[in-house]
């Protein structure tokens, strides 16, 4: 199993990657709001973004969303119902 934290941005939000150890799909927990070092680790390790969960709205876990859904287009959002 992979399981991959990344601290992102200014305000260093803690971002998760998950994976199985030999599959090329992933998702992520929390974009954060600086999403070099997410699509850095994602390229390294030669992994396709299958979704994009986030926790809740605040800025600082979303504000890289749109560059990280632009490189990997085909991953799916989840947002919780109740998600602010």
């Amino acid at each position: 199993m992979l399981i991959k934290q990344l601290t992102i941005g200014q305000i260093q939000t803690n971002s998760y990657v998950l994976g199985s150890a030999g599959e090329p799909g992933c998702l992520v927990i929390d974009v954060g709001d600086e999403p070099g070092a997410l699509l850095d680790f994602l390229s390294s390790e030669k992994l396709g973004l299958e979704a994009v969960v986030l926790t809740h709205g605040h800025y600082d876990h979303i504000g890289g969303l749109k560059e990280l859904l632009k490189a990997h287009p085909r991953a799916k959002l989840i947002v919780g119902r109740d998600a602010q």
